[in-house]
């Protein structure tokens, strides 16, 4: 799991600096191992966010995301260790390599990032980030259990956010309660938690 000082670090590399921006988005079209995916690819996410905000349906629908498994390439950007990143600048979509992290999710949150961009919904990057994984759970919840979505996709982010104000026992009861909540939330049932905090399968985002 990545600190929120990185976290923040990131944001801002995305966000401030375009030169480095333009470096990533260079390095990975002309990497070998660089595969497009379009629509047809991944339906399902890309059909999610565009039913939710049809307002926007054709500009998410015309958006390429571009997956790379090539460890070394995102070790040299500085991206290793994250599953996905939307490039504010550029309406781009990148799918890191993250053995964990299955491709429709990645894709649908990152759609989602696109989408509150695109109707400026959040300038905030925190009200952003957390307006995401909200949204995105509907989705993920038809194929992944309360257990895989509040381990493995909320928590990072949610212990990342808490850590930073409580030491680290509180900040992961903290994490787990507020998880839970949104579970309960987004999908109407009460998550059923085995192991609380205790998924192997994490994985970050770069939003």
């Amino acid at each position: 799991m990545h600190s929120y000082a990185q976290m923040d670090r990131r944001y801002r590399l995305q966000r401030e600096r375009m030169d480095s921006v333009n470096t990533i988005r260079y390095e990975v079209m002309v990497h070998t191992q660089t595969k497009v995916l379009a629509r047809e690819h991944l339906p399902a996410p890309y059909q999610f966010v565009m039913d939710k905000f049809p307002e926007v349906a054709s500009i998410i629908s015309g958006i390429n995301m571009y997956k790379n498994d090539n460890t070394a390439l995102w070790d040299r950007l500085g991206l290793s260790g994250a599953a996905g990143m939307y490039i504010k600048p550029l309406s781009l979509v990148l799918i890191m390599y993250s053995p964990k992290a299955p491709d429709d999710v990645v894709a649908v949150h990152e759609l989602l990032h696109c989408a509150h961009d695109k109707l400026n919904l959040a300038e905030d990057v925190f009200a952003q980030e957390t307006m995401t994984f909200r949204a995105s759970i509907p989705y993920i919840a038809k194929t992944y259990d309360d257990n895989w979505i509040i381990n493995n996709y909320l928590f990072p982010f949610y212990m990342s956010v808490y850590c930073r104000k409580s030491p680290m026992d509180q900040a992961r009861t903290e994490a787990m309660v507020k998880c839970r909540q949104i579970v309960m939330e987004e999908t109407g049932r009460e998550a059923d938690l085995e192991m609380l905090g205790g998924g192997e399968d994490r994985f970050d985002f770069i939003d």
